[in-house]
């Protein structure tokens, strides 16, 4: 499927919530990839942040996948049980 990767570095985080929302709301492709290789950390608004992606991606029938997520970030993710939001692909 035709898609888009997406990477992403830093804290996923409030003050990151502008930058990560410019990123990613006017996608339209049918994939979006959003790397995580380096992401370092992904606090409560950064899962926000995600949930309300899928949420919109759900509703553009966008799949999502998260590539290659960090060892904290990716307990983070399966603590939160977004592995039913996206797919997440560890490498």
């Amino acid at each position: 499927r035709e898609g888009i990767r997406l990477a992403l570095e830093g804290k996923l985080n409030f003050d990151a919530r502008r930058v990560f929302r410019e990123a990613v709301e006017s996608r339209t492709e049918p994939h979006l990839y959003l790397d995580f290789r380096g992401v370092t950390y992904l606090d409560g608004c950064g899962l926000g942040l995600l949930a309300m992606l899928a949420k919109k991606a759900a509703g553009a029938r966008q799949i999502l996948t998260i590539l290659g997520p960090q060892d904290l970030v990716a307990d983070i993710l399966g603590l939160a049980n977004f592995g039913r939001l996206f797919t997440i692909s560890r490498f």
